[in-house]
């Protein structure tokens, strides 16, 4: 019997980061409807991602950092970054 090994499947789900996205796609003067078709997705998708109701799957990521000529893994460190709380902030 033959095995075919396939490459493992990394699934994370970042939320929080909506705003981020939103502040990327304003700054390229797209409507949230023109990047949810450029990305291919549900527009309602898209605004619940903004609006932190709904986490980006790697998929939509990636998606979404094509549309933006970024890496998935740029877009990523910047959803991460923009996360990150600052340390003393009381």
């Amino acid at each position: 019997m033959k095995t075919t090994l396939t490459k493992p499947v990394v699934s994370i789900t970042i939320r929080g980061a909506g705003s981020l996205i939103r502040d990327l796609r304003e700054k390229k003067q797209l409507q949230a409807k023109q990047l949810a078709e450029i990305c291919k997705i549900d527009p309602s998708v898209l605004s619940r991602i903004e609006n932190n109701t709904l986490g980006m799957s790697t998929e939509v990521l990636s998606k979404i950092a094509v549309a933006f000529k970024l890496t998935p893994v740029e877009l990523a460190k910047q959803c991460l970054a923009h996360l990150q709380v600052p340390t003393g902030v009381s």
